[in-house]
């Protein structure tokens, strides 16, 4: 009993010792824990730097991604609430790193939307701060491609048409639309645009050359709302114009040779049509016909090998419909759904 009363102070301390210990590695632990418990992702929503009347650019940048494997990034946007959420409209993000860029599309023309990045793992989502954007009006009848270039309008009977060639070089998601000098004709299914006559310099006023493979692809060329027009919104605007397709090349084509050849025969641009003389890319790559014609692509295919366009020439009156190779290179005038 004596030698248990001398070692207790010992005993004791040697207890106090194992219970510190036990508290340390638990406080050590719970501290661990605590710190590998993941957060939120934080970012910011960038400011939109193109802003047209169907999409905005805009992108988010991942400042912080809460201490987990980000799975998921992107844009969400309402019209109505100032704090958007991904159980509101959203398009996600498949490019890698932290910033990230996208075009928000298919929206309301003259319409206040509010706009977050988001970022989600696997602790939840974290928002950027809300952007507050308002897309272009059309009452000053103009519209804008996914590039943010400017078209006129106008009005045919019920059917609401460019006045312009279409100019765009990319996909209304934003990709790009290829292009080549190549000769094409022995390709599968080519997708290319080219500038009027193979000048970049005359897109401006004469817009692209497309591959018939562009025009019906499901990336869409015309802005949401508009379509590239089929035969029959064709015939409807033959039908409006009096029907006569020998004459109705004159109410089409832009007014004198400043822009058309010599004669320009007939042209009163009478319907507001404007169309002028880009000319068209050959499948075995040569432009032909610039200054002096002026084709069109319509969605309606003929068979395995070519489409169905319409053309007008500086030597008649006529709109003339016709089948060509789907490898050829034709404008494009979109026209409203």
């Amino acid at each position: 009993m004596k030698y248990l009363n001398f070692y207790k102070p010992l005993i004791i301390k040697v207890m106090k010792a194992i219970t510190y210990l036990w508290i340390l590695s638990f406080i050590l632990i719970l501290s661990s824990a605590v710190a590998q418990t993941p957060k939120v992702p934080s970012l910011t929503t960038n400011e939109a730097t193109v802003i047209t009347h169907y999409s905005v650019f805009t992108g988010g940048n991942i400042t912080d991604n809460g201490g987990s494997t980000i799975t998921s990034k992107g844009i969400c946007w309402s019209n109505t609430k100032q704090m958007p959420e991904i159980t509101d409209a959203k398009i996600t993000s498949n490019s890698a790193g932290n910033n990230f860029q996208l075009y928000v599309k298919c929206l309301k023309p003259n319409t206040t939307y509010y706009i977050r990045a988001y970022a989600t793992n696997k602790a939840g989502t974290g928002y950027g701060n809300t952007i507050t954007v308002t897309t272009l009006s059309e009452a000053d009848g103009t519209t804008t491609d996914i590039e943010g270039n400017v078209y006129k309008t106008v009005k045919i009977g019920s059917q609401v048409w460019f006045a312009e060639n279409l100019r765009t070089s990319h996909y209304n998601n934003g990709e790009p639309i290829s292009t080549t000098n190549n000769e094409i004709h022995e390709e599968n299914k080519p997708k290319y645009q080219w500038p009027a006559n193979g000048d970049e310099s005359l897109v401006e006023k004469y817009g692209r050359l497309y591959t018939w493979f562009v025009v019906i692809d499901k990336r869409n060329i015309c802005p949401c709302g508009w379509h590239v027009p089929s035969q029959e919104d064709w015939k409807k605007l033959i039908d409006y114009l009096g029907g006569d397709v020998e004459l109705i090349g004159a109410k089409l084509k832009e007014s004198g040779t400043n822009n058309w050849a010599t004669p320009n025969e007939g042209a009163t641009n009478s319907s507001g049509f404007t169309a002028i003389p880009a000319g068209s890319r050959d499948y075995t790559s040569a432009f032909v016909w610039f200054g002096k014609s002026a084709s069109f692509w319509t969605s309606t295919d003929n068979d395995e090998d070519d489409a169905l366009f319409y053309s007008l020439d500086h030597l008649n009156t006529e709109l003339k419909e016709d089948v060509y190779s789907h490898k050829a290179g034709h404008a494009v005038r979109c026209i409203k759904d």
